[in-house]
């Protein structure tokens, strides 16, 4: 019987500088979640975006570490800032298939 060969990807459990906020009802949400994030690290980056499909409203943040990342994450899921409970999740990563 041949030996099973497990793969794995380091990116996995890397986690990103970059990640999402969702359920903000408009632009203003952004600029009150930046000055919320600030509490943890520097916002090097952030956009609103709002999805082509569902019609619901995010925002884009990246951090200027990883571990500034993960705190936000870890902070603010569930929690209510600008009168909106925030669902804050990482960067999925991407992999290629060839």
């Amino acid at each position: 019987m041949a030996a099973a060969t497990v793969t794995t990807h380091a990116a996995v459990t890397r986690v990103s500088k970059i990640f999402y906020v969702n359920n903000l009802m408009e632009i203003a949400d952004l600029t009150k979640l930046e000055s919320a994030f600030v509490s943890i690290g520097d916002v090097e980056n952030m956009q609103f975006e709002v999805d082509s499909v569902s019609k619901r409203n995010f925002g884009i943040f990246e951090m200027k570490t990883e571990q500034q990342a993960a705190d936000c994450i870890e902070c603010f899921n569930g929690q209510k800032v600008a009168n909106r409970l925030l669902s804050v999740s990482a960067q999925r990563p991407k992999f290629r298939t060839k």
